[in-house]
């Protein structure tokens, strides 16, 4: 189980000041600035959140074991931030 904690304000349909944290795929939860800055300043969308996205699975030091490998944790990871940043503006 993973969770993603997305918020920004948004001003003129840009994303500013971003906060990404991410809870159970890394030894302790943790915010996310490479991905915060991916979103910084972006044209809130698709496009903009699945690139943050891309970067937040990238950015992590996920934890590896058998049950649940690095690559699952990765690929995990992206799709709570997608998910959490699509639900910003539902």
């Amino acid at each position: 189980m993973a969770a993603c904690l997305a918020i920004y304000r948004l001003s003129n349909g840009k994303a500013l000041e971003p906060r990404i944290g991410l809870g159970g795929v890394q030894a302790i939860p943790k915010r996310v600035t490479a991905a915060e800055e991916a979103l910084r300043g972006g044209d809130i969308g698709g496009e903009l959140f699945r690139q943050t996205a891309s970067v937040a699975m990238r950015a992590i030091e996920p934890l590896d074991d058998e049950e649940f490998p690095e690559q699952y944790r990765r690929e995990l990871a992206q799709a709570v931030v997608a998910r959490a940043l699509e639900s910003s503006v539902a």
